[in-house]
């Protein structure tokens, strides 16, 4: 389960074959927000936007459980305030994610105990300092570590984002030219959390892409498994 307070912003989720999931969002007594789910194809084949809205204030939204087409969707809360006549604020939120994320086609899911793999408020090295610049890219072995074998094709994270110094967002990605899709976002200041599953190198590496404008930020990363 994935849980996060408002106010708006956009989420990432990228689901598998055999995927199950059901979003739940509990606003706060006086607002009225909107679930949306963006992208992909929803079963149909096409691009798609699925919405939930009970059109009343503090009443629970809930998309699912439904099954997704692989691929990666981008979860919207649009929370104004209420009565509509005046959106001047933005309510708050708790959003739940549940389910299963599904499995990458021919391999088979091994849990693990989590293990932090690297923290880069650490002392510089391999697995620590110094934080994320902007617009820069550092590459992490990450086979090897945290009883994560050679033999991984992906692994399921947790990625932290802290004492960002601006605004931005880190794209996970195995090498080669950074994907569009975000993994993380984040504002200046912000502590955030975000899970994952994320492919490996062919040499069982991963690449982290700053994509702040200006600035740094501290990143952490947590495995609790991994596909092969």
């Amino acid at each position: 389960m994935v849980t996060r307070p408002g106010p708006d912003v956009v989420y990432s989720i990228t689901v598998f074959p055999g995927n199950s999931l059901t979003f739940t969002l509990t606003p706060s007594a006086t607002y009225d927000p909107t679930l949306y789910i963006v992208g992909g194809s929803c079963g149909s084949g096409s691009g798609c936007v699925v919405e939930s809205d009970t059109g009343g204030e503090g009443q629970v939204e809930t998309i699912g459980p439904r099954t997704f087409n692989p691929g990666t969707y981008y979860v919207y809360v649009d929370s104004i305030f209420s009565p509509e006549e005046c959106p001047c604020d933005h309510g708050t939120y708790m959003l739940s994610v549940t389910g299963t994320l599904g499995v990458p086609n021919n391999t088979s899911f091994y849990t693990l105990t989590p293990c932090r793999i690297l923290d880069t408020r650490d002392p510089n090295g391999p697995y620590g300092g110094p934080a994320l610049a902007a617009s820069s890219t550092r590459v992490f072995t990450i086979a090897g570590q945290c009883s994560v074998p050679a033999s991984a094709k992906s692994v399921s994270v947790n990625v932290t984002v802290t004492q960002p110094t601006a605004p931005g967002h880190l794209i996970l990605f195995p090498g080669g030219t950074p994907p569009s899709v975000s993994t993380i976002n984040f504002r200046a200041g912000q502590t955030r959390a975000n899970n994952a599953i994320v492919p490996l190198s062919a040499i069982g590496t991963l690449s982290v892409t700053d994509g702040q404008s200006s600035g740094t930020t501290h990143f952490i990363l947590d495995v609790n498994g991994y596909f092969q």
